[in-house]
């Protein structure tokens, strides 16, 4: 039989691990903040890397090249995120960074990925979104640490 001293470390240590876990365990709601941060910060590298054209827009419709929908932006500027919400719509506390439409996620992925036969321009373009995602880690995570801090008031590294 444990004694009154035993009992009374075990209680303590039920408490301790019941204050760690309330602390640690995030709403949807606060994950969703924690995750807005980092997309945001992953969203500007990404813009910033995003191959972009000489084509001004603003000037009436360009074709699309072969495709029958007609382009009215670069890129770069359809780079889109929602807080706390998947691709999929779904409120998980997860954000998902991606582009305007579906058009502009396929011409991603063939700029990112590549082609058969590519100019020296369109080699230099390949895995912009690895590069990306690399150059953005240390800012992703610094936003997402200062907004865990900013909801748990403040905290130690």
């Amino acid at each position: 039989m444990a004694n009154d001293a035993d009992m009374d470390f075990g209680d303590a240590l039920n408490e301790w691990l019941r204050q760690v876990d309330a602390y640690v365990t995030l709403s949807a709601a606060e994950r969703g903040e924690i995750t807005e941060a980092g997309a945001k910060a992953y969203a500007e590298v990404l813009k910033e890397m995003t191959p972009r054209s000489d084509i001004d827009y603003s000037k009436g419709r360009h074709s699309a090249g072969h495709a029958t929908k007609r382009k009215r932006g670069h890129l770069a500027d359809s780079i889109t995120y929602k807080g706390g919400f998947t691709a999929d719509n779904l409120n998980t506390g997860d954000t998902d960074v991606g582009y305007d439409n579906h058009y502009f996620d396929f011409l991603a992925r063939l700029i990112s990925d590549g082609q058969k036969k590519m100019s020296a321009k369109e080699l230099a373009n390949t895995h912009f979104t690895d590069r990306a995602q690399e150059a953005a880690k240390e800012r992703v995570y610094a936003a997402m640490k200062a907004k865990y801090d900013e909801l748990h008031g403040g905290g130690s590294t």
